[in-house]
């Protein structure tokens, strides 16, 4: 399984797109910000990171169900 981008909620975009510039190579001069908010940073890989303004994040729920792979469902549960 290949993933080409990833949303995220964040509460401070700006803060947010430092750190991951600072810490997972996405670059910043590549930041496109779209009408509702959002900021799409790319990586040099051409991973796309959606940063979705909210103010208040929600906790995950207690099972996700992620993708499903070549071998069956992938999953994540807490």
């Amino acid at each position: 399984m290949h993933l080409s981008h990833l949303g995220l909620p964040v509460r401070d975009e700006r803060r947010s797109q430092q750190f991951y510039s600072a810490y997972f190579g996405f670059d910043p001069a590549t930041a496109q910000q779209y009408p509702d908010g959002t900021v799409i940073i790319r990586n040099a890989d051409g991973f796309d990171l959606a940063l979705h303004p909210v103010e208040h994040i929600e906790p995950p729920p207690a099972f996700l169900h992620a993708a499903s792979g070549p071998h069956g469902p992938l999953t994540c549960a807490r």
